[in-house]
């Protein structure tokens, strides 16, 4: 059996390099110390189109479908500072299995308190200096609709919540476009991260801070 056939794309080796094996052709994407848990990109880019698979690379064994003692700590791009965490941070909330990475209070946290790692997620645009790049943008968002005060629950308006999904319950969602200004740019979304095809327009991206 010929080795394209064996041979994983995403391979972690035994001395920490993370590949990428592709037509026979070796790419290194990161490189991971399992002792202190951190994870060094070769590039933003590669972070945020191949983090959530490494991350189910390094975090199972076998077939992937056993959990391993493998942590990830910390995340850094080759090149790029890292944080400092701060003695008194608090610990960070757990994240919501159903959101993963999409947890707005998971966000926030890691935001505030590990900016570098959380740009370096979701390849998060930065100025010269560093500071991240943002713009005006459009995204469609589930709003909560309380209908519990109205007089009449038989009449109650229908509400589309999918393409073919209606309900006519008392609390309810209904998906709205809401526009938000001075939101982050960058190449994978998440509750505070918007990507480019989402910016509003002709609206231009600024630097981290500049008004829009």
């Amino acid at each position: 059996m010929s080795d394209a056939t064996t041979t994983p794309e995403f391979e972690l080796l035994e001395d920490g390099r993370i590949v990428n094996n592709r037509r026979g052709k070796q790419t290194l994407l990161a490189t991971y110390d399992q002792d202190t848990g951190h994870i060094e990109y070769e590039s933003k880019e590669i972070s945020a189109k191949h983090g959530q698979r490494i991350s189910v690379l390094i975090g199972t064994i076998g077939d992937g479908r056993q959990v391993s003692e493998r942590k990830i700590k910390e995340i850094s791009i080759k090149g790029e500072k890292r944080d400092v965490v701060k003695p008194n941070t608090p610990p960070a909330p757990k994240r919501n299995k159903l959101l993963g990475e999409d947890d707005p209070v998971w966000n926030a946290w890691e935001l505030k308190y590990k900016p570098q790692q959380f740009y370096a997620r979701f390849g998060v645009l930065v100025d010269n200096e560093g500071e991240p790049r943002r713009a005006t943008v459009k995204r469609m968002i589930p709003v909560i609709r309380d209908d519990r005060n109205t007089a009449d629950d038989n009449n109650l308006e229908k509400i589309q919540q999918g393409a073919k999904t209606w309900s006519t319950g008392a609390i309810n969602y209904e998906m709205q476009v809401v526009t938000l200004d001075n939101q982050l740019i960058g190449s994978r979304k998440c509750s505070l991260v918007f990507t480019k095809d989402e910016i509003v327009g002709e609206n231009t991206i600024t630097d981290g801070d500049d008004d829009l």
